[in-house]
């Protein structure tokens, strides 16, 4: 005879209805943009062969443009490089910190565009006329084709505007080593821009034949820095966003779209300050002594 059970029966709880929550237009519409910029920059890779020697002929027969590693080389090959005759003191390549720069010309650490003031500039003794010096301090890892040594031309990827890098002349430093603090001194330079990298013109499809290492730069510095806010506005407004979303993400699917673009600039060299060199050495050598 079986007793019954002092507990109650257990009761089949109702199954809730879990309702799926659904992107926001917002998110939606950011995933498709850059879903469809990793589209364009797959899809070479996704066709036939026979079809991609088809697409190939046909832009051939229609005035192919070029790539951006062939751009670039007819660029450069356009200025015949300036062998300077070094002489005195600054017979070889002067490298120095940036530290000590600051110290002896008051121009600061930090920005790649700078000028020494009139007063501060070193120009030779009998100038009448003191101007500014503009200098850049480009480095070579996020611009792999930039001057080596000095006299050679170089190429500048940047998305500062054209205005601002427009110089008839300006001191280039670059840095070859990014394990290093040392700047090396090229000469005197003439820029200007060149070419649209991104954007609807011949640079459309150029973005990401950039190095990965450039393009991380690129999207970095917008991404990061107050002068660039235009170009997350512009981002912003097209993905219904607020600026301060905006990802590096979404810069880079914008440049790979063609939605913007940033600036090659040429760098032509015109000549070598030698009085500069020689100053700097001389800022050198009492750093040096009075370490000692």
């Amino acid at each position: 005879m079986s007793s019954s059970s002092s507990h109650a029966p257990l009761q089949m709880q109702p199954k809730r209805k879990v309702e799926a929550e659904t992107d926001s237009p917002q998110n939606i519409k950011r995933a498709r943009t850059i879903a469809e910029s990793e589209s364009e920059k797959s899809e070479k890779k996704t066709l036939s062969p026979m079809v991609q020697r088809t697409v190939s002929a046909s832009a051939s027969s229609s005035g192919s443009r070029d790539s951006l590693r062939m751009h670039i080389k007819k660029v450069l090959a356009s200025s015949s490089p300036y062998r300077p005759e070094i002489h005195g003191k600054a017979g070889h390549v002067v490298q120095v910190r940036r530290d000590l720069l600051n110290a002896a010309y008051k121009i600061g650490t930090q920005q790649m565009l700078v000028r020494i003031s009139k007063t501060q500039n070193p120009l030779p003794p009998g100038t009448i006329i003191r101007r500014e010096r503009s200098i850049i301090f480009p480095n070579l890892d996020r611009n792999p084709d930039l001057m080596r040594k000095p006299g050679d031309p170089g190429i500048l990827f940047t998305a500062r505007p054209e205005a601002e890098m427009t110089l008839d002349k300006c001191s280039v430093f670059v840095k070859m080593d990014s394990k290093t603090a040392l700047w090396d001194y090229m000469g005197e330079y003439k820029i200007l821009p060149r070419s649209k990298i991104g954007g609807v013109g011949q640079g459309r499809g150029w973005y990401e034949q950039l190095p990965e290492k450039v393009r991380k730069s690129v999207e970095s510095d917008i991404l990061g820095k107050a002068k660039h806010k235009h170009y997350r506005e512009r981002i912003a407004q097209r993905l219904d966003l607020t600026p301060a979303a905006i990802t590096a993400a979404d810069i880079g699917a914008a440049m790979v779209k063609g939605d913007e673009e940033i600036n090659l600039i040429f760098l032509e060299c015109i000549g070598y300050d030698e009085h500069f060199a020689n100053d700097m050495l001389k800022h050198l050598n009492q750093k040096a002594a009075e370490e000692t």
